[in-house]
């Protein structure tokens, strides 16, 4: 299914339609109608940039809202929430705003500790009743709430999503699959889904009701956000938007319906409009229009950089925080087939900018946004030094090097549905030999740097080998294409152990241009992974 035929006129009919609509003041805290608020003069260029960027086809669309000292200084709408059918986006227009919703439950989380439910240094595991957190050779109880709200747990890299008609799977079958560590809880930034998850179950425990009524009644409904909330994939609803992808020919495909297991982690509902609100208040201090939401100290907390994760990553609760223009920034983002949504938050002047595309255009997405910032935030001091991991971080010992590992390796990869045997030849010069079963796999590239990434976090200890191979494992529901597994391996007592994650080769091949809606598989699957030296100098007593 393509739409490429209507471009030209059609663009520019409603191109001048929303150009010319009324503009009026946004009141979303009385429950008015969302309409466009006009830029300022300054931003005016950035107008007809978008506009133009929708005219050449380079997004589908795009809607964004910029707060400054409190008050909505921009909110717009560009391009289609429906591109077949040439239907306009409107700053109503409701997008999957996909890991924005993190900052959300982390606010929940904070929300709890105010009222006395809990403490966000205890340890997970005490409020998990029979469905704990597997420490898998580490200590679990070192696992904190705090700790899963920053993805330092020790979890590893996770997205279960769910296509057509399949179950969701239940909290405990994830705990049994997914939950369990792979490094020392506090030494690594790793993103994870299921943290979220983890969260929101414990508030559901200590508070006695559903994850989703919480945010109801403590965030949405006292900062006006009517539009804002949990919607199942399948739920129709006229404001929300069509997802779209590229084919190969680079025609926008219609993404089919999907969810995450965890649409905690992902599954909020939500106007950029609505969700700017929400980060004016955490800046601002827990409060909005008068009404608090979060108590200071709360909200001090939510927007203080901890140095964790080997200092790879700062972050406040939920938030990475970070400079921009020598101003303190906190920032999301979130990404799944078909959307792309980013927020940021700079309390010098309460700067908010938030901004959604309903399509698989990541570059886009930042460029889009930076463009903003360039434009909002004022220059005033260079960037201070970025934060660097504390002295000595632990008993991660002297960094790693190729000799110290020469030699053959033996173990299993084991996954939710498979387990494989994997032998790792490997020379002190670097060159690596892969064999799952017996059979020889291709083999990528090896990382063995200190700080070299790993699916979205970062290993910085030096006491860690990384590296990717192609392989093909029935991993997952829906998908029998080629996978990429990439390994992270901690090394100690002569043992490599960790985890291996299996994602998509290629989202982009498993579009074709009869596919109506298309499917695009996106997932990150854990595996337990464990090797010993079989030969070599620790196997010989050299």
């Amino acid at each position: 299914m393509t739409y490429r035929s209507e471009k030209k006129t059609v663009a520019r009919r409603f191109r001048f339609g929303i150009a010319a609509a009324l503009i009026v003041s946004l009141m979303v805290a009385a429950g008015a109608v969302a309409e466009i608020v006009a830029p300022p003069p300054a931003l005016e260029s950035l107008q007809a940039y978008f506009r133009d960027q929708v005219e050449q086809e380079r997004v589908t669309s795009i809607t964004l809202a910029v707060r400054k000292g409190g008050a909505l200084i921009w909110a717009e709408a560009f391009g289609y929430r429906d591109f077949a059918e040439k239907i306009p986006a409107t700053p109503e227009t409701l997008y999957p705003i996909a890991s924005l919703s993190k900052p959300v439950t982390g606010a929940l989380m904070l929300l709890l500790q105010d009222q006395g439910l809990l403490q966000l240094d205890d340890a997970a595991n005490e409020y998990l009743g029979v469905t704990l957190i597997d420490g898998n050779g580490y200590d679990a109880d070192q696992v904190t709430l705090l700790s899963l709200a920053n993805h330092v747990s020790g979890l590893p890299p996770e997205i279960d999503m769910v296509y057509d008609d399949a179950p969701i799977r239940s909290f405990a079958e994830r705990m049994q699959r997914f939950g369990w560590l792979a490094n020392k809880p506090g030494d690594f930034f790793i993103y994870n889904n299921l943290s979220t998850e983890i969260l929101s179950q414990v508030a559901q425990k200590v508070a006695g009701r559903t994850w989703h009524e919480q945010l109801r009644t403590g965030i949405f409904e006292p900062l006006g956000m009517r539009q804002t909330a949990r919607w199942a994939a399948g739920i129709d609803d006229p404001e929300k938007v069509k997802l779209y992808c590229r084919s190969f020919e680079g025609d926008f495909v219609q993404v089919g319906a999907y969810e995450l297991n965890s649409f905690e982690a992902g599954g909020i509902w939500s106007t950029p409009v609505e969700y700017a609100r929400f980060t004016d208040m955490v800046i601002a201090g827990g409060e909005l229009d008068g009404v608090r939401v979060l108590s200071p100290e709360s909200a001090t907390a939510m927007l203080a950089p901890e140095n964790s994760g080997g200092g790879r990553s700062a972050r406040g609760v939920a938030w990475k925080s970070d400079t921009f223009r020598g101003h303190q920034r906190i920032s999301h983002v979130g990404g799944m087939p078909g959307i792309k949504s980013a927020a940021h938050g700079i309390p010098d002047g309460r700067i908010v900018v938030v901004l959604a595309v309903n399509c698989d255009q990541d570059s886009l997405r930042w460029s889009y946004t930076q463009k903003i910032l360039d434009a909002v935030v004022p220059e005033t001091a260079p960037r201070p030094t970025a934060p660097t991991a504390p002295a000595g971080n632990g008993d991660a010992g002297p960094p790693l090097n190729l000799e110290e590992l020469a030699g053959t390796w033996s173990g299993q990869v084991q996954g939710p549905d498979a387990v494989r045997n994997i032998t790792l030849e490997l020379a002190a010069d670097g060159a690596l030999d892969i064999a799952l079963d017996g059979v020889p796999a291709t083999r990528q590239h090896a990382l063995t740097k200190p700080g070299s990434k790993f699916m979205g976090g970062s290993t910085a200890l030096g006491r860690q080998l990384a590296f990717d191979l192609n392989a093909e494992l029935p991993l997952h529901a829906t998908y029998r294409g080629g996978l990429t597994i990439q390994f992270q391996l901690n090394y100690k007592d002569g043992v490599l152990d960790g985890a291996a994650i299996a994602s998509p080769i290629d989202y982009a091949a498993q579009l074709t241009r009869d596919q109506a809606p298309v499917k695009r598989p996106q997932f990150q699957i854990p595996m337990r992974t464990r090797l010993t030296r079989v030969t070599g100098d620790a196997a010989s007593g050299a």
